[in-house]
């Protein structure tokens, strides 16, 4: 057999190898371009008054969240909600400071992040939340 003839066959074998993998691949790349649904809904830019007991303001508290949602269906509930959310926690959440500082406590951050789920769970449902976490959290003195 002449090289001619061999590299024409590998030719020949070779594209139809490419042509049968083409597919696949498009597959793939669509697939990774869509992938999974996303269940998480970050609430940034939230900055937050830091109170005494006779309500003068300390320091501020920025925070960014991250809420895991159950299911799109509860994204979507979550991400219609945020301009509620962000008025609630705005009003509702009132972190309150080391004494003598602009600085919160781990207990406080704790107690803060449990008030958070439950005013998310209140607005969109119990079902919609499955949990919060503070991403950042950094005080500003006054």
């Amino acid at each position: 057999m002449s090289d001619f003839v061999k590299f024409l066959r590998a030719g020949i074998l070779l594209a139809g190898v490419l042509a049968c993998a083409a597919p696949t691949s498009e597959a793939q790349a669509s697939e990774k371009k869509e992938g999974p649904v996303s269940l998480s809904v970050p609430i940034t830019n939230l900055t937050l008054p830091l109170l005494l007991e006779d309500r003068s303001m300390v320091g501020r508290l920025d925070l960014v969240l991250d809420v895991q949602a159950t299911d799109a269906a509860a994204v979507t509930r979550i991400e219609e909600q945020l301009p509620r959310i962000r008025d609630l926690l705005l009003t509702r959440v009132t972190p309150a400071p080391i004494p003598g500082s602009s600085n919160v406590s781990a207990e406080t951050l704790t107690d803060m992040k449990s008030r958070i789920l439950s005013l998310l769970r209140e607005v969109v449902g119990a079902d919609a939340v499955k949990a919060v976490y503070i991403v950042k959290a950094m005080t500003r003195r006054s």
